[in-house]
């Protein structure tokens, strides 16, 4: 369940991170250090910043939907607080943990 949930968010979330990492490209062409730093430093700011946050809520989401505590609006209400809950405690070492992670990574979105 948990693979399928990130797997769905993941093919959601491809096409844009295709024209996004164009858009870099396109901006700063190249992977020599002076192109490649600023592409690295933007793309951690914005993807990391709405993603790792997205996926929490995609995930909450999709993981009450499964069971079955969307039904009522009490239900979704409840799942609305508790997401924002978990949102407000651990988005900011989410975002940064994803930053130490993919950092490191990023340079190998980045064509030649």
């Amino acid at each position: 369940q948990r693979n399928a949930t990130a797997a769905v968010f993941n093919g959601g979330v491809s096409p844009a991170l295709y024209k996004w990492y164009g858009l870099l490209d396109r901006v700063w062409p190249g992977s020599a250090l002076r192109q490649l730093a600023p592409k690295l430093l933007l793309n951690q700011a914005v993807s990391s910043s709405l993603i790792s946050p997205s996926f929490l809520c995609w995930s909450s989401c999709v993981e009450a939907a499964l069971a079955g505590r969307l039904s009522a609006a009490s239900g979704r209400a409840k799942v609305a607080s508790d997401t924002y809950q978990r949102l407000r405690a651990d988005v900011r070492r989410i975002v940064c943990t994803s930053f130490m992670l993919w950092l490191p990574v990023t340079p190998s979105h980045c064509r030649a």
